[in-house]
Parts: structure tokens; sequence; C-alpha cells
């Protein structure tokens, strides 16, 4: 079982890693091709520069914690014991901290994204809207109210659920690593799984409001030049929906009943999760790259005969099927264009150099880009004791027979 885990692990960092490069040069030309220009049509684009940065640090720390994973299950006999002789039990507990650490922050940072795409979506859909318009949409200032106030409720739960179990291994680690640190590590972590499931479930909720303004505008770019970009920006809105769906079936089969997922499910997320949003986000540049067919409100230098001023008196109908030429007389009209607990993810014991403790099953939940293979963390004076293999998937953290290394300090 350990060189099953070991091998999810292994892909689970490949198919992360894979995408890593690809995402940078999404991000370099997110910069240069989807730029506001002082259009404030093109709201949504500022906010979506600063989701690239995130994603990208949360991506490379999610490898960092499955290289690691990979290597403890490599210092493990087919019985689950750690090589001693070869690895000290310090190492051990080293590479252990590097693994669920890196796995936490990784977390964050991707729930940190997470937030600011609701607020990428309204702001678009309101785009379109002010680019068919040429003027601000009555409701968009509701509309961004309300996206500001989901993204802040799903910033303060993330953080929260990285706080909380951050704390709880810290104290356990740097402390005497007693059994009164060991009870907070459960502690913590049974708050960690509630924060996670709230996060995921409020995003879900979300994310059907987000296709249904989205149908919305798609509907009122019907036979508009700009409706292209519209039905690219709703599909972008129904990926993002299933990515939740992933998560929310998660937390009810496995997280909310405390059960064990199988490896491969490390799989289905790296598709379903990382792969997906690296999808979204091309999509959000095409919409942003585009001219003839995007969403502007104001007169750019590439319009035939355009001059740099906004268009906000244009009327809906004034707008022209394509950029023909303008006479000198005619003020410019414009074509109007539509617009995852003490880290690990639910930790599994799997056979290592330690029992798991009695109540190890209350562990179980670490938050998604944990640790590739959540552990458990040792009781004071188990070094030794076998362990016995766990499944179970860690949303964006691969599996895999791994312990916490303890020191009998109690």
């Amino acid at each position: 079982m350990a060189q099953s885990a070991q091998a999810w692990s292994i892909a689970h960092a490949a198919m992360t890693a894979l995408i890593i490069i690809p995402l940078i040069v999404i991000w370099f030309l997110t910069i240069g091709l989807a730029r506001r220009k002082g259009d404030p049509a093109r709201a949504a684009f500022s906010w979506l520069k600063a989701c690239h940065p995130f994603l990208v640090v949360s991506l490379l720390l999610i490898v960092v914690s499955d290289v690691a994973t990979t290597i403890l299950v490599s210092w493990q006999y087919d019985n689950g014991r750690y090589d001693s002789i070869g690895h000290s039990p310090s190492a051990i507990k080293g590479l252990t901290e590097v693994y669920q650490y890196c796995g936490i922050i990784g977390t964050w940072f991707e729930r940190i994204v997470t937030a600011l795409f609701v607020v990428v979506f309204v702001e678009l859909g309101s785009g379109f809207r002010y680019a068919q318009m040429k003027k601000a949409p009555s409701n968009r200032s509701v509309f961004r109210g309300a996206a500001l106030t989901g993204a802040l409720i799903i910033f303060v739960l993330s953080t929260a659920n990285f706080a909380v179990p951050l704390a709880a291994l810290v104290a356990y680690y740097n402390g005497a690593m007693s059994s009164s640190g060991f009870e907070n590590v459960k502690n913590a972590s049974n708050t960690a799984d509630a924060l996670r499931v709230a996060v995921d479930v409020i995003a879900f909720v979300i994310s059907l409001g987000q296709i249904i303004y989205a149908t919305y505008v798609v509907r009122q770019h019907a036979g508009m030049p700009a409706r292209q970009s519209a039905v690219i920006y709703l599909v972008a809105t129904i990926l993002d929906a299933i990515r939740f769906l992933l998560f929310v079936v998660f937390d009810a089969t496995w997280v909310i009943p405390k059960q064990f997922a199988p490896y491969s499910w490390n799989a289905v997320d790296a598709i379903l999760n990382t792969w997906l949003r690296f999808v979204i986000l091309v999509l959000l540049l095409v919409i942003g790259n585009r001219r003839m067919n995007g969403i502007w409100s104001t007169v750019q230098h590439w319009m035939e005969g355009g001059h740099h001023h906004a268009l906000h008196d244009q009327q809906p109908q004034q707008v022209m099927q394509s950029y023909g030429n303008i006479h000198p007389q005619q003020q410019p009209m414009y074509q109007q264009h539509q617009q995852y607990q003490p880290y690990p993810p639910q930790p599994q014991q799997h056979p290592g150099w330690q029992q798991p403790p009695p109540h190890a099953a209350q562990l179980d939940s670490w938050s998604r880009h944990e640790l590739s293979s959540p552990q458990e963390v040792a009781r004071p004076g188990e070094l030794d004791s076998h362990q016995a293999y766990r499944q179970q998937y860690n949303p964006n953290g691969v599996q895999s027979g791994v312990g916490i290394p303890a020191e009998n300090k109690a």
C-alpha cells in the first residue's frame, strides 16, 4: 500500500508541476494582452491579474509538499516502519513538517484565488452590460457589493482554516510534543474540517449565482458581435461551478463522515481542480484579448476613425455591426460587445513507526492542498511503533503512508 501511495503522490506532483510553466505564461500574457486601458467596462481584468501570482505560489508549494511526501514514503520498509538506521528521527520529523506547512500555506493561497474569482466573474458580467449600454448598469453597485461581501467571507473563513491548524502544529512541534499538545492538534483538525466544508459550500452556492448572471448576460447579447465572448464567459462560470461541485461531493462523501477516499482521487483533483482552473484562466484571457468582439465601452486607437473618449451617451441601438468608416461629422460609434485540521487535509494514518492513537479517526480531514498524504501526529513515545494504513484523499494532495515523528518528552 505504501508503494501505491507513493505512486499517486508522484502522479499528483507531476500533474501539478506540469501546469506551472503554462500558468506563468498565461499570467504574463494576461498582463500584456488583457489590459484595462482606462475602460470602466474592463475592471474585471485588474482583479484577474491578482489571481495568477497567488495560484503560481500555491502550486509550487503543493509540489514541494508532494515531493516531501514521496521521500518520506521511500524511507519506509514494506511493513511501514521507517529506516531509523539510515534516517534519524529528527530528519523524518523535519521533512514531515515541510510537507505539512507547505500544504497549509498552499491551500490558503489557492483559496485566496477562489475569493478573487468571485469578484472577477461579477465584474466581468457587469462589464459586458456596461459595454452594451454605454453606461454603468443600474444594479452594478449592488452586484459589486455582493461580490465583495462573498469574497470577504470566503477569505475570512479560509484564513481561519489556515491559522487554526497551523498554530496547533507549530505549538506541538516546537513544544514538548505532550499529550495535551496532541489533543490540541485533534481539536484543531475538527475545527479545520468544519471551516473547509463551510468554504466549499459557500463557494458552490456563489458559483451557481454566477452561472445565472452569466446566462442573463448571454441572453442580453443575442444577435450582437460580442455574444461569442459572452458565451465564453458563461462556459467559464460553469467550469468553476464544476470545481466546487467536486469539493462538495468530496466533503459529503469523506470529510463529514470521516471516511477515507481512494488514492486515485488525487488524479481527479489534479484534473478537475488544478487543470480546470487553468482552462478558466485561459478562457478569461481570450475574452480580455478580444478587440472587435471583446468588452469595450471606450474608443481605442485600433478602432478605425475612433477618438479616445468614452461613448457613454450612445444608446444600445446605435451599436455598429463592424468598425467601418465613420463619417467625420458623426460621433464615433463603437460596435457593442458583450462583453484544501492540523494542516494535512484529512490526515490519513499509514504504516510507520507509530501506532495510530485511539482517536485517530478524529484527525481525518485536512484541507485541500495539504500534504499529499495527510498523516497523523504521533503521541509521545510512539516513534518506533507501527501505524496502520488508512486510505485518505486529500484534495490537491496525494496520499501516502507517512507518519509524523514525535519525541518522548512527556
